[in-house]
């Protein structure tokens, strides 16, 4: 058994929003965000990797675009100037 100490303020809001985490009662809420501590940190850890990997490829897919892109209408804008491209 554990015993948490927390303010009234604390208290209040925990028994207003407990169920939004899908727990009965305010004891279940810190039963399920311990276990989320316990079994979800290196889980947490890998999902936030995966995220990160996933934009880092997104950035550069993006990036590589871009550069397309400015090579493709460089030359048409100089065309449109009169000037050579840089």
């Amino acid at each position: 058994m554990i015993s948490l100490r927390l303010s009234e303020l604390e208290y209040d809001i925990l028994k207003t929003r407990y169920h939004e985490y899908g727990a009965r009662n305010v004891s279940e809420l810190a039963r399920i965000a311990l276990r989320r501590i316990i079994a979800g940190a290196d889980a947490q850890q890998g999902a936030l990797a995966e995220q990160i990997a996933e934009l880092d490829g997104r950035l550069h897919a993006v990036e590589s675009q871009l550069r397309i892109s400015r090579a493709l209408f460089r030359p048409a804008a100089a065309r449109v100037s009169g000037s050579e491209p840089q």
